[in-house]
């Protein structure tokens, strides 16, 4: 009865007949029905497919609109447009600035370099002799392991690593990568970087005997080191 009053539909509670009571329950289906009111059980699409449109405006179809079950397009492009022309710039003669580079200055050399510099190989310029930076080691023939009197440059100085125990040893050094060659006649030229530090660099050079028959045949006799040269000790 609360569905029939709620729809203005009031049937009075007393006794009657059965006429008058299947007229009145016809009357109030007539009237939900036309009320649009009616009772039905909903399909699964309107509960799930349409359930958004429908206490909306919206809910019909505009023109250019696709059908209202279709899904909607939701794709979005995310990728960002990261293209970066990369063609050089054009000088004002045509020609491209990028490969109009000066070109480099030429290496120096011994004779080049004034009496307190030094050529340094690695970078081709001329750099100052004097530092703060320390080198020791010690040269000695890779078959044998004894020490040999080798002489020992680096950063324009020159040193004979001392008979018999081949040891040697470098002050005033300029800080950073110098190039250390060690000669011995009678054995292969031996050449390396070494980074020389404040604190000092500990560098051991094993030289390779330059005869043919290597550490099968027999030591070589060389004479004693001289230091002759600019920076020599």
């Amino acid at each position: 009865m609360s569905l029939l009053r709620a729809v203005g539909i009031v049937i009075p509670v007393g006794p009657a007949s059965r006429r008058q009571l299947a007229l009145a329950w016809a009357l109030s289906v007539l009237a939900l029905t036309a009320g649009g009111c009616g009772i039905r059980p909903l399909q699964h699409d309107e509960l799930f497919g349409r359930a958004a449109d429908a206490g909306s405006d919206a809910a019909s179809e505009r023109p250019g609109d696709g059908p209202r079950d279709a899904p909607a397009d939701l794709s979005v492009d995310l990728a960002p447009d990261l293209s970066v022309d990369l063609t050089p710039d054009a000088g004002p003669d045509g020609n491209d600035r990028d490969a109009a580079t000066e070109a480099p200055p030429p290496a120096c050399t011994a004779e080049s370099c004034a009496a307190e510099e030094f050529c340094d190989e690695l970078t081709g310029r001329c750099t100052p002799r004097s530092g703060t930076g320390m080198l020791s080691g010690v040269v000695t023939d890779r078959c044998t392991g004894a020490g040999l009197s080798a002489n020992v440059g680096i950063a324009g100085q020159h040193h004979c690593s001392y008979i018999a125990k081949g040891s040697y040893f470098f002050t005033g050094l300029p800080l950073g990568t110098l190039r250390l060659a060690v000669a011995l006649e009678g054995y292969q030229l031996a050449s390396m970087t070494v980074v020389v530090g404040a604190g000092g660099t500990v560098a051991d050079v094993a030289l390779s005997r330059a005869t043919p028959d290597g550490c099968a045949g027999p030591a070589p006799s060389p004479p004693a080191c001289t230091c002759v040269g600019t920076g020599c000790q």
